[in-house]
């Protein structure tokens, strides 16, 4: 019993309900785009702007992805000395005010309007999931024929190259509900653009959500991150304004630069490998992920509105409603993959 108790800590300290977490595994973290690049690349989840320093910025792309807080005046300082050394850095907002006072404070030229971006007529579970099929060629879109948005807003691009844009038929309102009148323009908007900073590039998103695990594996939302980092030896995600990293996952990447203390990030190591091996914190973790990564299981539709507006109290009932239609679809499309393997 006391071990299992032990395994629950474990497993509570080192996953997060917040949303784009990147140790969030429910259909609102980040974990499989996390997951995806640790595959590939060298991963930094970086708990303070200080840790862009540890790394050559020439073979680093760093993501900033929907911060809860702006960035000091000492934050933007490394950012800054960041594209000075030739990084790429990628800001993905819709209408918070901070990522897009990073544009600012950092001299991009790009800006987030801050409006909601529909599209009546190419879009996924409704008009404020709308599909992005402007597709501008350039490295970062190869491969992408379009990208599967929801509750995004769109960029200002000013003097900054558009990598994507909304279909010709998308309009701007204030809500999911809104409808274009006669005053409104149908017209594509510009969702991604890049441009030189300093001697680095940013690239401006005006969608988080295609982070999320539910809308990663939308087309071509993979495909457009994954170029995005690909090329680059070394990836942040910058989780330094955000409420993302569990206790204990923050603790150990801590002990990671502290060799004092490898000692005990080794015994941690060796129990965990203990009940992995005795099969219990694979049985734990069977059970979280079951409980957090498929909500449609054994909830109501009302219950998981319910559970959407708890996180996302922004959201109207038509947005929440589309989101649990792509998050089924998404469920769909891994049992049918599940059925196939076996």
């Amino acid at each position: 019993m006391l071990g299992a108790i032990l395994i629950a800590l474990v497993v509570a300290g080192t996953t997060s309900g917040a949303a784009f977490g990147s140790y969030n595994p429910a259909w609102d973290g980040t974990s499989d785009f996390r997951d995806a690049i640790t595959d590939s690349s060298d991963l930094t989840v970086a708990q303070d702007t200080d840790q862009y320093a540890d790394s050559d910025p020439e073979d680093t792309v760093a993501f900033v992805i929907a911060p809860d807080t702006g960035y000091a005046d000492e934050d933007l300082e490394a950012l800054q000395a960041f594209l000075e050394g030739g990084g790429t850095l990628v800001v993905l907002e819709n209408f918070g005010p901070h990522g897009d006072a990073v544009l600012t404070d950092l001299g991009a030229e790009a800006q987030f309007d801050g409006q909601l971006v529909l599209d009546e007529s190419t879009h996924g579970e409704g008009p404020a999931m709308p599909v992005a099929t402007g597709i501008e060629d350039h490295a970062y879109t190869d491969g992408v024929d379009q990208l599967s948005l929801n509750y995004a807003t769109v960029l200002e691009p000013h003097e900054a190259t558009t990598l994507i844009t909304t279909t010709q038929n998308s309009y701007l309102g204030a809500n999911a509900s809104a409808e274009p009148g006669d005053a409104d323009e149908l017209t594509a908007y510009p969702v991604a653009t890049v441009e030189p900073v300093s001697n680095g590039s940013v690239v401006a998103v005006a969608d988080p959500s295609i982070t999320i695990n539910a809308m990663y594996g939308e087309p071509d939302n993979e495909q457009f991150l994954t170029n995005l980092y690909s090329e680059h030896e070394h990836v942040i995600i910058d989780a330094s304004h955000t409420d993302t990293v569990p206790p204990l996952t923050g603790a150990v990447l801590a002990l990671r630069g502290t060799p004092l203390l490898s000692g005990l990030l080794g015994f941690v190591s060796i129990g965990l490998v203990f009940a992995y091996a005795n099969g219990t914190l694979g049985a734990l973790w069977n059970r979280y992920r079951s409980q957090n990564t498929q909500p449609a299981q054994g909830l109501s539709e009302d219950e998981l509105k319910a559970v959407i507006q708890n996180r996302h109290p922004d959201w109207d009932e038509e947005t929440a409603a589309e989101v649990i239609a792509a998050f089924k679809r998404d469920e769909t499309k891994r049992g049918d993959n599940a059925d196939s393997r076996s």
